[in-house]
Parts: C-alpha cells; sequence; structure tokens
C-alpha cells in the first residue's frame, strides 16, 4: 500500500516536471542567444555585442541587433525597424519589444507576442 502511494507520489512528480519544462525553451542564433516561454509567448534575448552579426529567430520573427549605444539600440523585427531606450517598451506590429541591459558586453531584450 505505501510502495503504491510512493509509486503515484513519484509519477506526479516527474509528469508535473516534464510539464512545466515544457513551456520553456532556450534558442540560439548567430551572436544571440534566448530563453523563451511558450506558455507567456515571450523571449529574453541576450545579444553579443562584440560579434559581427547578432540575429536569432524567436516566436516566427527574425531579430537582428542593427546598432547599439549606452542608452538605446536599434533592432530590425521582421521587415521592421525600431529604436529603443534603455527601459522602455515599443510596440513593433504584433511584438512588443523592451531593453533591458546594455553592457559593454551585452544587450538584453525582452520580445512578446501581443
Amino acid at each position: 500500500m505505501a510502495a503504491q502511494r510512493l509509486a503515484r507520489g513519484v509519477a506526479a512528480v516527474v509528469l508535473g516536471l516534464s510539464l512545466a519544462g515544457g513551456t520553456l525553451a532556450a534558442c540560439s542564433g548567430e551572436g544571440a542567444s534566448a530563453n523563451c516561454d511558450k506558455a507567456d509567448k515571450s523571449c529574453t534575448v541576450t545579444f553579443d555585442r562584440k560579434a559581427d552579426t547578432s540575429q536569432i529567430k524567436i516566436l516566427g520573427v527574425t531579430v537582428k541587433l542593427v546598432s547599439v549605444d549606452n542608452e538605446s539600440v536599434s533592432l530590425s523585427v521582421g521587415d521592421r525597424n525600431v529604436t529603443i531606450d534603455k527601459g522602455s517598451t515599443k510596440t513593433i506590429g504584433d511584438f512588443s519589444v523592451s531593453l533591458d541591459q546594455v553592457t559593454a558586453d551585452q544587450i538584453v531584450v525582452k520580445v512578446a507576442r501581443s
């Protein structure tokens, strides 16, 4: 009896972990990587500031780093260009894009499908 309860408990934990793990995905592109939450339809993208080309395909769209300075970034999201200041969010078509961080080594943006 106790063994059956233990087996059911272990099965429930394994199932719960595999379902939870199914909502997160990591992707990489050229000079970029992303952690995506499928349930939230959003990705946090980290661009390598020193890469010659930085782009990644997420949520069905290609996001490219066009240019960067210490307070803003210019991106290409699909076929549209946008400049975003640090700490702000802009809407580009079906996506909202925010600039979270700019350092000497990387740029971190969040892209979410509206």
